[in-house]
């Protein structure tokens, strides 16, 4: 196996692992972790596409060729997508940052962390689609790497059984999240919606449950980090981060394990519906017609 593949595949998991981590602000260290890592997880980005750039530029030169298959343009979509999500995730929060960059004072900062959660979540579609579209390449990168080699029936069974379980939790998590609700947040901003909407007063105070989603403290946030409070008003420390009160449990295994199967298996979810569909497709194609 080449080395390139081996950091390839090393960076994905480990940019996949501190994205998800990203979706509770006290998973791990506070807002500073929150901020540091996710400056560092657009460095990462950026070296993710830096590796495969010779794909990138081959496939931008063809891209309205009728040679390239749909496979490939459809995933060149999918890239340039998280590629305008990934920037403005980045972008959102340096501006409502409170650690990093304390003073900075653009923009509506209620509507900005509003969307910066809600495309947050959109690119765990994003993800979960580009994982499908690759994953032949990723297991077969996965059986060199830890030298698997059995194909019996057993294995088979076993593989089967596992994708079936590891899609039901994610499902299931996709609804316990209210996944649909975050990411139609970023459509309702736009549209004028009275909750959500550019025209509503997002300087006021939420009232009777309005603005739910521009709050990524949930509950389930809350309950998973063992937070009773809203971390963003927690007691500010005299080097810019942030004090925790008494009552709050610090996260734990137990809780970062929570955090990360939750988010995990919800891009797992839609990289098996993606790699399925592919291969129906691709079946499809090869069927001989008489």
């Amino acid at each position: 196996m080449k080395k390139i593949n081996f950091v390839k595949i090393t960076l994905d998991l480990l940019m996949s692992i501190v994205f998800v981590l990203l979706f509770n602000k006290m998973a791990v260290a506070g807002l500073r972790f929150h901020e540091t890592a996710g400056l560092s997880l657009g460095v990462a980005f950026i070296i993710h596409i830096a590796l495969n750039w010779k794909w990138v530029k081959q496939v931008t030169l063809k891209l309205f060729n009728p040679k390239i298959t749909f496979k490939t343009r459809f995933g060149y979509i999918i890239n340039v997508l998280l590629l305008f999500a990934m920037g403005y995730i980045i972008i959102s929060g340096v501006l409502i940052s409170k650690v990093l960059f304390p003073n900075i004072n653009i923009g509506n900062k209620q509507l900005l962390k509003m969307l910066h959660i809600s495309v947050s979540y959109f690119s765990l579609l994003l993800i979960g689609i580009h994982i499908g579209l690759h994953w032949t390449w990723i297991k077969n990168m996965l059986k060199k790497i830890f030298r698997i080699t059995n194909k019996n029936k057993l294995s088979k069974v076993t593989a089967i059984i596992s994708v079936v379980l590891v899609f039901s939790f994610g499902a299931y998590n996709i609804y316990s999240v209210n996944y649909f609700s975050r990411v139609s947040s970023i459509v309702s901003s736009f549209t004028g919606d009275p909750m959500l909407g550019p025209g509503k007063d997002m300087n006021k105070e939420p009232q009777n449950g309005e603005n739910k989603l521009s709050n990524d403290t949930s509950s389930r946030e809350q309950k998973i980090s063992g937070n009773n409070g809203n971390p963003s008003e927690l007691p500010v420390k005299k080097d810019g981060g942030q004090g925790a009160p008494p009552n709050m449990k610090a996260p734990n295994s137990s809780s970062l394990l929570t955090i990360l199967t939750t988010y995990l298996s919800i891009i797992a979810v839609f990289s098996i519906i993606t790699y399925n569909i592919e291969k129906l497709l691709t079946t499809k194609a090869l069927k001989p017609t008489y």
